[in-house]
């Protein structure tokens, strides 16, 4: 009887234990979960963030090359008019206005890149915030309640 109430109680001991045992484990497990679940989603989060950063900056890089581009445009334009109006101010070679027309094309063929530069780069700002203004102009009228009424009016008033 004594050997069965021992083994019992080291039954009941060893339970008991192993219990414990199962609970740390449980909750150094699930702690170490938690940390290795924190950690992904530092991870995934980390990377989403180098995504949209990557994407941002590619964004900009076009953006910068569209830029570029319409500046060598404007540019090519700005030398074609200026030989435009070379052409055409040489030509008239008869009457008391020729010496104007002499300093004109002197004048024309004096005009420095730098100046040129800071032409087209005016010109270019002026267009940049034309452009802004006009698209939030849009916004605006697309974000108000009546967009269809206001519509209607802005598309005849700019047919007649």
């Amino acid at each position: 009887m004594h050997a069965r109430k021992v083994k019992q109680a080291l039954n009941f001991s060893a339970a008991v234990n192993m219990d414990r045992f199962k609970a740390q484990s449980t909750a150094l497990l699930r702690k170490f979960l938690f940390h290795t679940n924190l950690n992904l989603q530092a991870k995934d989060h980390f990377t989403h963030l180098q995504k949209v950063r990557s994407k941002i900056a590619e964004m900009y890089r076009s953006h910068v090359r569209a830029l570029e581009n319409r500046a060598g445009v404007l540019s090519e334009v700005f030398d074609y008019e200026i030989g435009y109006l070379v052409k055409f101010f040489g030509k008239k070679r008869k009457g008391p206005g020729n010496k104007k027309n002499n300093r004109l094309v002197v004048k024309l063929n004096s005009i420095s890149k730098a100046v040129k530069r800071r032409v087209l780069e005016l010109y270019m700002s002026r267009m940049k915030f034309y452009f802004t203004v006009k698209t939030l102009k849009w916004f605006l009228l697309f974000r108000s309640d009546n967009y269809e009424e206001l519509e209607e009016v802005s598309v005849k008033s700019y047919s007649h």
